[in-house]
């Protein structure tokens, strides 16, 4: 900065020749105003110059710290810097104790990062003939590497840098997957499975179990509650402690009251499971507990399994969540989708239109909310939910074992003294959906980014939408609710309940009860997440692309996609980690296949057909996840469902598998495969709507191994079941009002049978 200034002093004094008394003088300062000239462009070039430092310890994969190498393929590496570097007067070269091998750059120069690919390389004998070497000809050799960065204008001076790759066996990344499958069974436990895995993968990184099991537990699980997932988990409390004022004001309650009005037999049960799911549409977590713990007992004198009711609540909590465009799942998702775009260089679209867009494409969550359905009003079993519902119908033995577990602190007790009311608990979920959208598009227009990124109103609500921030917009909803129920709650006062509803104090007391509900599930969270990172540092994405890079089109990568995801949430019983750990090499697959495959490979990624890709890409990473997430024995919600619904784990999950496998079946055939191909995605669902009735029907009808399930109530006893059974309970159902039934009086304990009573055969309450 002082070398113009200068400049333009001298400048001005040489032109000011009144200071100077003679032509010699003038002669003299305008000559040492050139040489100053020359100087200060010489001193200014040099100074434009900026000579590489590499950063202690930089020399790392773009996987994560440490250097680590994959055998047979090509690894991304990247150095930084402490200041950025112009790259194009730079030459890099690194070389190790085998072979010397070149790099290629990808990226340099940004933010102090240079990025450079490595080449393949090959076995020693063809860099080196004649050279002995102890590695196997089969994979490279890889010794002490030393990278070199070389200034072709010779102004700075080479700067050299050695490091040990940490060396894995090519299918390395396999090996923890592996062994949280076998361990999950063995465990029955997604938190040890995953605990197990996730330090597993950090030794493997470290190259040393003592140094590994160090970072494990001071950095991975530190950092995944520091991070990013900060957020996740601030969200997860704040609409539990919302739900805990809900049940402890009575409206939850309100709300199981009011859909028992209305049941009368199984059939009336089973759709108010399902649709209860849809009113506690917020959060998976919130459903499975809600939903299971209020109406178990309304289930229990309708004689359905405890099986079917777990089945239910599990699934339509994932699934209902899924394809609402407002629940938990959309700022993790929202998060995930910017950041792998912002990696591809995608901005044809923003994150959340994206996330809206693959709704429709989300197949397997529509197959299976549709499966349910069918199943429900045909009346038709088969496999182990056949005779799980058989049992229960004729019998009245609800489980086979297991033990009564109330999910739901006793904290969140409502005062018997206070009325229950629906509006206690309608208003606050109401608010959620009302709220949600306004402010979003508040949040994109004026408050994007702490208030000074926003758009203004004069623009598209694409754009307004693009720009906004959902998890800021989640917090605001959630403070307003929280304000709303301290009122609401605070106003309703009588003196029969000793005052106020509930007193301000009072609903933040539940609502920090309330928190109480997630504990479990955001422990599950931590260790999936640590795990999830771990296996990225690994280098899956390198893995998955090199592996499959060339075997699949365009066409079947969604289907593709969904198996991968399917597998490993089946394996570490996680949706979330899936998501985690398959958009980045999902995502880094449709570009590479995009790009370089097909008749007509487009570089360009900022255009109508890539983006029609990723977003049934997207969609099928959830949709995988959630399956995946439904056949695992370790699944959080599958251990969540079956506990709130008083089910024994096992008899959950061996009775869900295999309706869950044949809804992932129908789904890749008639959705991933056919809508990857181009196939309109509403006509894909429609496929479905009409198809899996059919298959049920058919599974039913086989011999021995399914059927139709008897109507119970207590005022019809049994009737037979199917369609025209089911609907024909509706007309006598509300005929009139039969009198309130003793719970204790119908429910079966679950682990003794009922006395064979004739009058209770015969159907008499």
């Amino acid at each position: 900065t002082g070398c113009p200034l200068g400049i333009i002093f001298l400048v001005r004094v040489a032109q000011n020749e009144q200071l100077f008394s003679s032509g010699r003088a003038r002669r003299r300062s305008r000559a040492t105003m050139v040489k100053l000239l020359i100087l200060a462009l010489v001193a200014g070039a040099t100074a434009q110059k900026v000579c590489p430092v590499i950063e202690s310890g930089s020399i790392v994969t773009l996987g994560g710290d440490g250097s680590l190498v994959l055998r047979n393929f090509a690894t991304d590496f990247e150095i930084a810097f402490e200041e950025p570097i112009d790259p194009s007067t730079f030459t890099v070269d690194v070389s190790d104790d085998a072979i010397g091998n070149k790099l290629e750059i990808t990226e340099t120069g940004v933010d102090g990062i240079f990025k450079f690919k490595e080449a393949k390389r090959r076995s020693p004998e063809a860099d080196a003939p004649g050279r002995k070497s102890n590695c196997d000809p089969k994979y490279p050799c890889y010794g002490k590497a030393t990278v070199t960065i070389t200034d072709t204008e010779g102004i700075c001076e080479p700067v050299s840098h050695s490091f040990f790759p940490n060396v894995q066996l090519r299918h390395a990344p396999l090996i923890p997957l592996l062994i949280s499958s076998c361990l999950g069974p063995i465990t029955r436990d997604p938190i040890i499975t995953l605990v197990i895995a996730g330090w597993l993968t950090r030794c493997m990184l470290e190259g040393d179990g003592w140094i590994g099991s160090l970072r494990y537990m001071d950095t991975d699980l530190v950092e995944t509650i520091r991070g990013s997932y900060s957020s996740i988990f601030l969200f997860a409390i704040m609409i539990s402690g919302v739900t805990g004022g809900a049940i402890k004001s009575g409206g939850a309650a309100a709300i199981g009251d009011a859909i028992g009005r209305m049941v009368r037999n199984s059939f009336l049960a089973q759709t108010a499971v399902y649709m209860a799911g849809f009113v506690f549409f917020i959060d998976d977590y919130s459903n499975t507990v809600i939903v299971g713990s209020t109406l178990r007992c309304i289930t229990d004198l309708m004689r359905l399994s405890r099986e079917k009711l777990s089945f239910l609540v599990d699934c339509t909590a994932s699934p209902i969540a899924s394809v609402m465009p407002l629940s938990t799942w959309i700022g993790y998702e929202v998060d995930l989708i910017k950041t792998e775009i912002e990696r591809i260089g995608y901005d044809r679209e923003a994150a959340y239109t994206l996330f809206l867009l693959s709704i429709v494409y989300r197949f397997y969550s529509w197959f299976m909310l549709i499966f349910v359905a069918a199943v429900i009003v045909t009346g038709r079993d088969w496999g182990p939910m056949y005779f799980a519902e058989k049992r229960a119908r004729e019998t009245g033995v609800l489980s086979t074992g297991g033990e009564e577990v109330d999910l739901i602190p006793a904290e969140l007790t409502p005062d018997p003294r206070i009325p229950k009311r629906v509006v206690n608990a309608a208003v606050p979920f109401s608010l959620f959906i009302l709220l949600f959208f306004p402010l979003l598009f508040y949040s994109g227009a004026k408050q994007a980014g702490g208030g000074g990124n926003g758009t203004g109103w004069n623009v598209g609500s694409r754009t307004i939408i693009g720009n906004a921030d959902s998890w800021q917009t989640l917090y605001w909803t959630c403070g307003m609710i929280l304000l709303t129920q301290i009122i609401m709650y605070a106003v309703q006062y009588s003196k029969a309940w000793g005052g106020c509803l509930m007193e301000p104090g009072q609903t933040i007391n539940s609502f920090i009860a309330g928190t109480g509900t997630m504990y479990a599930g955001m422990v599950a969270l931590i260790v999936a997440f640590a795990f999830a990172e771990n296996i990225k540092k690994l280098l899956i994405a390198d893995y998955l692309v090199d592996a499959l890079g060339d075997s699949i089109e365009t066409q079947t990568l969604p289907a593709v996609t969904f198996c991968l995801c399917a597998v490993y949430a089946f394996a570490t019983g996680t949706s979330w980690g899936t998501m985690l750990v398959f958009f980045q090499p999902a995502l880094a697959l449709a570009v590479y296949i995009y790009q370089d495959k097909g008749d007509k490979p487009d570089k360009s990624l900022d255009n109508e057909r890539f983006t029609d890709i990723i977003v049934r890409v997207i969609a099928s990473i959830l949709g995988g996840a959630t399956w995946g997430d439904h056949c695992s024995f370790v699944s959080d919600t599958t251990i969540l469902s079956a506990t709130s619904s008083g089910c024994p784990l096992w008899s959950h999950y061996v009775t869900q598998m295999p309706y869950a496998l044949l809804s992932g079946m129908m789904s890749i055939l008639f959705g991933f495969l056919p809508g990857g191909a181009g196939a309109p995605p509403v006509l894909c669902i429609f496929i479905g709507v009409v198809v899996q009735p059919l298959v049920l029907t058919a599974l039913s009808m086989i011999p021995g191994f399914g059927g139709t399930i008897p109507v119970y109530g207590p005022q019809i006893g049994l009737v037979d079941g199917g369609i025209r059974a089911n609907f024909a309970t509706l007309s006598s159902n509300f005929e009139g009002k039969a009198e309130p039934v003793d719970e204790k009086s119908e429910a079966v304990p679950v682990e003794k049978e009922l006395d064979e009573d004739k009058e209770g055969e015969e159907g008499e309450p």
